[in-house]
């Protein structure tokens, strides 16, 4: 089932947060998570894509520099499991990457949840989103 959608979460002092009920299929068994691509934003996959990427990313040489590079940020991810209460736990250091505050929102990835603070997910609409930037996005991979 694709990830689909944005959801506003509250995010405790310890770094808590409930999943969404249309993120919960997703996140029951428990989720990777990790820095994403862009300041302010962390990826939760569930455990089926992380297996996916984890066994490909074991496959590779070690002694090939790109694939040391994908294993250390992979590296300092997380595995993390629902508590008895449904609430997922942010890692410190992750939290402090993004930095998520104690409003975030979930953006759905189609393969993953992203996790972003408010302000970075605006700037990142802002700048991202606009009918060009898009347009040229849909051309380059054939949509």
């Amino acid at each position: 089932m694709p990830l689909a959608g944005i959801v506003h979460v509250k995010v405790s002092e310890r770094g808590r947060f409930s999943a969404p009920s249309c993120f919960q299929h997703a996140f029951e068994l428990g989720v990777f998570i990790c820095r994403g691509f862009e300041e302010g934003c962390l990826f939760l996959m569930p455990f089926d894509t992380w297996t996916d990427i984890r066994k490909r990313l074991n496959s590779i040489s070690p002694t090939d520099k790109s694939a040391q590079t994908l294993q250390r940020f992979f590296g300092a991810g997380s595995e993390i499991w629902p508590d008895s209460r449904g609430r997922l736990t942010i890692p410190t250091g992750l939290r402090e990457f993004a930095p998520i505050g104690r409003e975030a929102l979930l953006v759905g990835g189609i393969n993953r949840v992203e996790l972003w603070s408010e302000d970075a997910w605006e700037r990142h609409v802002q700048e991202h989103f606009t009918r060009d930037a898009l347009t040229e996005l849909m051309r380059q991979v054939d949509l």
